[in-house]
């Protein structure tokens, strides 16, 4: 496998030491062929030379050896009837690694749950239109909606809609779109409506302090339009609050208090993932999806 492979390739390199030497433990040589794995994914990430010893004398350094302790341990494995470095050091490294990434995965599953059901119980819909109908020029007005006074976040914008036959106005546009406080347009999001069927159309536009207005054009028509046919039903804008701002008033519904209890239920990423942390998170996770709502 790769990652005995980088181990045995640093071992070797280690080996080319010379002095007084020391036996390493089992257990803290695992962990040393442990973190110099994470150099090797490191190293190769960044175009560092791996073939280099030196890239290795500070993870050794860290644990208090030298590489002619490294050299001494693993050639004391020969000597040693019941061990072998591949089965009795290198197997142990790599289920480090391997518990290691799960927490890391499972943290991450964790945090993106939690933040999804947050951004699901504080979204807000701001704007909603069950049916405009298009049957003459003037009712085209109906079809551009503005949203003021937009705050910092994101809003989701999604509609439905049907081009009749009978409308032979070619080439129109929907068009998603964001005014800043200086008047200038921004984030415009375009796409091409599709005839005589019923079809869905959507747009995510992020926001900032700088944006002012949001912007929508569901039918694009021209000035010197024949007469339009068109039908657009279920148009919804809905504001999703940043997702750090909504993670954290989440955590309070759940638990009340000061920010530092909170903060302390809910893992860093140097903070190891114990059992404690999943009970105390998916619980409540569960309660509100089963309840819904805002």
């Amino acid at each position: 496998m790769r990652v005995t492979k980088i181990i045995v390739v640093a071992a070797a390199l280690l080996l080319a030491g010379c002095g007084g030497p020391r036996i390493i433990p089992d257990r803290e040589l695992a962990r040393i062929f442990h973190d110099i794995y994470l150099v090797n994914g490191y190293a190769n990430q960044t175009g560092l030379n791996v073939d280099s010893l030196n890239i290795y004398e500070p993870v050794l350094a860290s644990y208090g050896y030298t590489s002619e302790d490294v050299q001494y341990t693993i050639g004391s494995f020969a000597k040693r009837k019941s061990a072998r470095l591949s089965t009795d050091v290198v197997e142990v490294a790599m289920d480090m690694l391997r518990g290691e990434a799960n927490r890391y995965r499972r943290r991450m599953e964790l945090r993106d749950t939690i933040a999804l059901v947050a951004r699901h119980r504080y979204a807000d819909t701001v704007y909603f239109d069950p049916q405009i109908t298009v049957r003459r020029t003037a009712d085209t007005n109906r079809l551009r909606v503005m949203v003021d006074g937009v705050k910092p976040g994101s809003y989701s914008v999604s509609w439905s809609y049907t081009v009749d036959s009978l409308d032979r106005n070619l080439s129109l546009w929907s068009e998603v779109w964001l005014v800043d406080t200086a008047g200038r347009r921004q984030n415009n999001v375009s796409n091409r409506l599709d005839r005589e069927r019923r079809a869905t159309a959507a747009a995510n536009i992020t926001t900032t302090d700088a944006h002012r207005r949001l912007l929508i054009s569901l039918g694009g028509y021209p000035e010197n339009m024949t007469t339009p046919r068109m039908t657009v039903d279920s148009l919804t804008v809905i504001y999703n609050m940043p997702d750090g701002e909504a993670v954290r008033r989440l955590k309070r519904s759940w638990y009340g208090g000061g920010s530092r209890l909170i903060d302390s239920l809910i893992p860093r990423a140097n903070q190891p993932m114990s059992g404690n942390h999943e009970t105390h998170l998916v619980a409540p996770l569960v309660d509100t999806t089963r309840t819904g709502g805002r």
